[in-house]
């Protein structure tokens, strides 16, 4: 599975479970606790939510995916939108870089 796919689980609003960092490390070939680690960094910044105890899991909301946008996932993971350090990007470049984060989570994964 391609690592910016979302599974379709995640942000299912019929489906009642959320998904836990094990089963989102299967899907993307990563390691539970790498998952995690990236969860919980999403989490704090309100990208995702977060269910605690039995059934728990993670899931995104219907209005986290109309609202936050691919910067703000990046920024989450500490990774700015800016092409980088000592570069020769142009201006242009660097806008273009920033037009592209400048998209609600829901256009990306549509």
């Amino acid at each position: 599975m391609d690592s910016l796919q979302i599974h379709p689980t995640i942000k299912d609003p019929t489906v009642a479970d959320s998904v836990s960092s094990l089963q989102l490390a299967t899907w993307t070939g990563s390691t539970p606790l790498v998952m995690q680690r990236t969860l919980n960094k999403l989490s704090r910044a309100g990208i995702i939510t977060v269910k605690r105890g039995p059934g728990g899991g993670f899931r995104i909301t219907e209005e986290q995916l109309r609202t936050k946008r691919v910067k703000d996932v990046l920024e989450a993971l500490g990774q700015p939108v800016v092409a980088p350090e000592g570069s020769r990007a142009s201006d242009r470049l660097q806008q273009t870089l920033h037009d592209a984060c400048d998209v609600t989570l829901e256009e990306f994964f549509s």
